[in-house]
């Protein structure tokens, strides 16, 4: 694999709108005339993950069995080799399994992500039933494994997303590791690891479920009747003034016709049981009326000027970039993409009041509750509408959690036909 760098080039977010642009190939004399600076290693099959620091420039990739630590212009610093190792999806996270035979497997970096407050390099892999190992930022070979906790995929091919964002007030540390995950079926403990989850990084009690109560907790479980019927794969991962956000592609429906969508799950910082739990669908529709239903990759950033004043926001407010395909079948039961794809931008201002509409609209009785793959879906009631999803109990707030009614949707503002 290779990874490419011109020297001293800065990337604005808009960069995106050029990801439709047909690939130029360049020849190893091409990038050395351009002043391209390339990282590359025969003997690896993928790069899965890669992240940069915001302060010194440090490039840090996850990779099939590797870590690799890389300077600014790319020079290879360190590799922290993660695998094959001896393991099996019938053994549990403590690997302590002396019945069940192993085999040499690869490690499938699921997630890399920085934390700057602890100054630390967090690693997850899906060796092991998913658990996570904590690297040093100078020397990424100097690693521990603080904890056994299944916190990500166990396989090469199901989707994780992974952030670090503020969690409630009333925890030891005020950031938490926001995790979502498909469920693998991938052995007999997959059952155990929520869909969505805030982890602990406190070094006491290290990856585990951030708060935990007699039936609540900082998490979300897809119930039993659906996790083989009812795929939700996570896409992208972000924060925003006081909520964290999932953009997934899941079925609009767990009962047939089953074509496949795009929604986005919002949850409250401060929300220590996941009451505030919602999704609502995410549309992204061409002028001529075309759905790009399936969102393939997306980023938060800045909107620029000319776009900032067609959306009708500041130049200071943040956008949520997405690019999505149309579904290579019409009835898209296997969430296939075709090569037609959208890129759209939505104001989170937009998607913040839509969240708030969809509660108020339930609130008001109207609709029903919806995600009946976590649990029965009930109808809404009239209820008196309280604006913090924490002053009220808990069973009110759980009206929060509903998927009907209004979408965040734009038209694309770019296009490109297969």
């Amino acid at each position: 694999m290779q990874v490419r760098r011109r020297i001293k080039l800065y990337i604005s977010p808009l960069l995106l709108l050029f990801l439709f642009v047909p690939p130029m190939i360049l020849s190893q004399q091409d990038l050395e005339d351009e002043n391209f600076a390339v990282f590359e290693d025969p003997m690896t099959e993928k790069f899965n993950h890669l992240t940069v620091h915001d302060y010194t420039e440090k490039v840090y990739i996850g990779a099939v069995n590797r870590i690799y630590q890389l300077s600014r212009d790319l020079k290879l610093e360190a590799i922290a080799v993660m695998g094959p190792q001896e393991d099996s999806p019938k053994c549990p996270v403590t690997r302590i399994c002396p019945n069940e035979a192993k085999r040499p497997t690869e490690y499938h970096n699921k997630a890399l992500v920085i934390d700057y407050p602890q100054s630390r390099l967090i690693a997850c892999g899906s060796l092991f039933q998913g658990i996570c190992t904590v690297h040093n930022l100078n020397d990424v070979t100097n690693f521990v494994t603080p904890a056994n906790e299944s916190v990500v995929a166990n396989n090469s091919t199901a989707s994780t997303v992974a952030f670090i964002a503020q969690g409630p007030k009333s925890l030891p540390r005020m950031h938490v590791l926001y995790v979502g995950v498909s469920y693998t079926g991938n052995g007999p403990y997959r059952s155990d690891v929520p869909a969505v989850s805030s982890r602990s990084l406190d070094p006491n009690n290290m990856f585990a479920i951030a708060h935990t109560g007699v039936t609540t907790g900082t998490k979300v479980m897809v119930n039993s009747m659906s996790r083989e019927i009812y795929p939700i794969t996570y896409v992208y991962g972000f924060s925003s003034k006081g909520f964290s956000y999932f953009v997934t592609v899941q079925k609009k429906f767990t009962d047939p016709p089953k074509p496949f969508i795009s929604k986005l799950i919002r949850i409250c910082h401060e929300d220590v049981h996941y009451y505030s739990y919602t999704e609502v669908p995410l549309v992204c529709r061409a002028p001529d009326g075309t759905d790009y239903n399936l969102a393939q990759a997306a980023y938060v950033g800045r909107p620029g000027s000319e776009l900032a004043v067609s959306l009708g926001i500041a130049a200071q407010d943040d956008v949520l970039f997405a690019v999505f395909a149309k579904s290579k079948d019409e009835s898209d039961i296997y969430n296939k993409p075709s090569p037609n794809s959208a890129l759209c931008v939505y104001a989170l201002s937009a998607v913040h009041r839509k969240f708030t509409q969809n509660i108020q609209h339930c609130f008001n009785g109207f609709g029903d509750r919806g995600l009946d793959f976590i649990n029965p879906s009930q109808n809404c009631m009239v209820t008196a509408y309280l604006p913090s999803p924490l002053k009220g109990h808990g069973e009110i707030f759980n009206l929060a959690k509903m998927m009907a009614g209004h979408s965040p949707k734009n038209y694309s503002v770019l296009t490109l036909p297969d």
